[in-house]
């Protein structure tokens, strides 16, 4: 997206946010902004999936507009966000209560949308091609569906792999190890000690040593 900050730079912005946009950062936001009466709005990346697939089986067609907020809360629980998601719910619901309140009226600006455009032809990626020979692929997921049921299946993250099975689909591609699970480390760790302590009771006496090594 290429933009000629020049343009906008001539132009006087008053920065005035509406009730609806303020509200948009909490779950629920973009429902509220529509208008619709059939709205639902589901946060947490688990719940939307659940509810997506609710959505696939034709359980809830009456839905005019779904809301699916892969984060906590919506955007207010995301991964850059300072402040703790609660606290900052509860403000933007007080701030929202303060502009319903508040009948002056606003000026805004007509923005020509066209310059926020994206203007560059999207490339396919191939990210969730295993590989181009299809019986070799069919291999990959058999090592991927293996090395995932030998996976705590906790979703953790710590890894650095949104969850589990993802973890599996790298350590099959060669992007990542199954020691990078901290659960598989503890295990190997666990046994590496357990074989070093057996192997320290053999060791043989130092040369020159007078202390008698019992048995």
């Amino acid at each position: 997206m290429i933009l000629d900050k020049r343009k906008f730079a001539e132009k006087e912005i008053e920065h005035t946010s509406s009730m609806i946009g303020v509200g948009w950062a909490n779950a629920g936001g973009e429902s509220y902004g529509t208008s619709l009466e059939n709205c639902l709005f589901v946060d947490g990346i688990q719940n939307v999936i659940g509810v997506l697939e609710e959505i696939e089986l034709g359980k809830l067609d009456n839905i005019d507009f779904f809301e699916g907020l892969a984060c906590v809360g919506g955007c207010v629980g995301g991964p850059l966000t300072v402040a703790n998601n609660f606290v900052a719910r509860n403000r933007i619901m007080k701030l929202k209560e303060k502009l319903n309140k508040d009948v002056a009226v606003k000026k805004y600006i007509t923005v020509d949308f066209n310059e926020f455009m994206l203007n560059v032809k999207l490339k396919k990626s191939d990210v969730l091609n295993l590989d181009e020979d299809i019986d070799k692929a069919i291999d990959m997921m058999k090592s991927i569906d293996e090395i995932y049921k030998s996976l705590p299946g906790l979703d953790c993250g710590s890894c650095g792999s949104p969850g589990c099975r993802a973890l599996a689909e790298d350590i099959v591609k060669g992007f990542a190890s199954e020691y990078d699970c901290i659960f598989k480390l503890k295990d190997r760790i666990k046994i590496l000690a357990e074989e070093i302590n057996k192997l320290s009771i053999k060791i043989p006496p130092v040369i020159g040593s007078d202390k008698e090594v019992k048995p």
